[in-house]
């Protein structure tokens, strides 16, 4: 019973120090009534720089708006109607929302869909026959001659010089266009200078004194549509 007595008298004193050395710990970890007369310079004290973080700037989609859809799908050639779509070129697919959730199909399993405010229709390699194009194509022209608008995305890589701090720090997400002319059962990339361009219409003067008069551009899709017009006319 003597040493259970002791410790009861002790106790106190125990609880007492422990408080104590507590407390003062306390106030060295954390004292707001510093009186030091120098500050560290953010400057001259070699911190570790948080890294920039690089983005992909840019969008998947043709438009960032949905837009009311009829789909004929590569399913048994049923189609999906009165749907509201996004087309992601970088993907190659379509994105269709249903209530809160959003579905995909992927252009090898759609043949084509019509944007129904815009009556615009894109096509894919399903309805080319043996003619194969990544994707989705817009349809620009459609007679005895067809021009389409073949969209795909590429990245653009950052060029930044950190010494000079010069330059762009992020990616940059591109969608791009080519055009093709799809005419007497085979499909033809427009070539990118007007000379080029020429050449591709050599066995036809009539259509290369189109060209050269009318001063066509390839890179000009209103050129283009004057170009396959005066050609369907031809033919």
């Amino acid at each position: 019973m003597r040493n259970l007595s002791f410790f009861r008298k002790i106790l106190p004193i125990i609880i007492i120090l422990s408080s104590n050395s507590f407390s003062a710990k306390s106030q060295v970890i954390y004292n707001e009534n510093s009186n030091s007369p120098q500050t560290l310079s953010l400057n001259t004290y070699h911190f570790t720089e948080k890294r920039y973080e690089a983005k992909i700037l840019g969008s998947n989609y043709i438009s960032e708006e949905w837009q009311l859809s009829d789909i004929m799908t590569t399913i048994d050639s049923i189609p999906i109607n009165n749907v509201l779509i996004k087309i992601d070129v970088f993907n190659n697919v379509i994105e269709i929302k249903d209530a809160d959730k959003i579905k995909i199909l992927p252009a090898n399993q759609t043949q084509y869909f019509k944007l129904k405010e815009k009556n615009e229709y894109f096509i894919t390699s399903n309805v080319l026959g043996n003619f194969i194009l990544n994707g989705f194509s817009k349809v620009i022209f459609n007679g005895k001659i067809t021009l389409l608008s073949n969209y795909s995305a590429k990245v653009k890589e950052a060029k930044y010089n950190e010494a000079l701090a010069v330059g762009n720090r992020d990616d940059e997400l591109i969608i791009v266009k080519n055009y093709y002319f799809f005419m007497k059962n085979n499909l033809l990339k427009t070539e990118s200078t007007k000379k080029r361009l020429m050449k591709q219409f050599a066995d036809n003067p009539k259509i290369q004194t189109f060209i050269k008069e009318n001063k066509i551009s390839p890179k000009d899709e209103k050129d283009l549509i004057n170009l396959v017009k005066f050609i369907d006319s031809t033919l």
